[in-house]
């Protein structure tokens, strides 16, 4: 990688193929890196197949697919290492200037008005996680989505309550505990310290279907931690799983579908 200041005066390169030049505004390109900054703490790398991501995260526990083709159409871009390179691409966002991506057979190039970017296009069969065809997908689809527990929706206001307790020191907790119990499931943050008296009851569903559970599942706090207005949630009993949950989130940030599922295992309750 290669960081270069300076004026850009020129996208062509007389004798050779055209390469493909993508326009961010300030605000498309923010919402590139929003994306990106989700990513960088679940994948090693990131691959943009005709303008889509769907991929696993390094742990295979979760699952991405972002429709990002009002940026990229059918262009694929390799990106390596996107948690060492966040805060180098996230300067232009900072910068809030127009963004542009020139692809060429051997490097991208991200540049503004006044400096740019050169990587080197990485082998792709180097990326890890790798990228999910269709097929993959559909069939991972399929076998994890069992019976629907239930489906609920967290506001902004509940969003920023969750993001609020993972730095409070009172609770100092990087999990949300998901608890059941027959016809009642709540999100509760609960402080490491086993010993400490204090918990958050952030968001309950009232109604359950088909089956009744007691039990409970844990995920990562950073999960619900999502620049959006709203958080669609599904629970699903896993199919494959006897002791496991998918859980499927749908939400728009800023602008762009984002959607995800995760792979838990639950513990019954006594």
């Amino acid at each position: 990688i290669k960081l270069k200041i300076g004026t850009i005066k020129c996208l062509k390169n007389k004798g050779k193929l055209m390469a493909t030049v993508i326009k961010f505004s300030a605000d498309e390109y923010k919402s590139l890196m929003a994306i990106f900054n989700i990513l960088k703490e679940n994948c090693d790398d990131i691959t943009i197949y005709n303008g889509k991501i769907h991929q696993l995260s390094n742990s295979k526990t979760m699952i991405y697919d972002i429709d990002l083709s009002n940026f990229f159409k059918n262009s694929t871009v390799y990106i390596n290492s996107i948690k060492k390179h966040y805060s180098l691409f996230n300067m232009f966002a900072i910068s809030n200037n127009e963004v542009m991506l020139r692809i060429d057979d051997k490097k991208y190039t991200w540049m503004d008005k006044k400096s740019k970017i050169e990587c080197l296009i990485p082998e792709p069969s180097t990326l890890n996680p790798a990228y999910m065809d269709e097929n993959s997908k559909r069939s991972q689809d399929t076998k994890s989505m069992g019976i629907k527990i239930f489906e609920t929706s967290m506001d902004r206001t509940i969003i920023d309550r969750i993001s609020q307790a993972s730095s409070n020191k009172a609770l100092e907790s990087k999990i949300v505990t998901l608890n059941i119990e027959e016809d009642k499931a709540t999100f509760v943050i609960i402080p490491q310290d086993l010993l400490a008296c204090t918990k958050l009851d952030v968001h309950s569903v009232d109604e359950l279907n088909n089956e009744s559970f007691n039990c409970s599942t844990q995920y990562d706090i950073n999960t619900f931690i999502l620049k959006t207005e709203e958080l669609n949630i599904s629970l699903f009993k896993n199919k494959v799983i006897d002791t496991g949950f998918t859980t499927i989130y749908n939400c728009d940030i800023e602008g762009i579908p984002f959607k995800m599922w995760s792979l838990t295992n639950y513990v019954n309750n006594k």
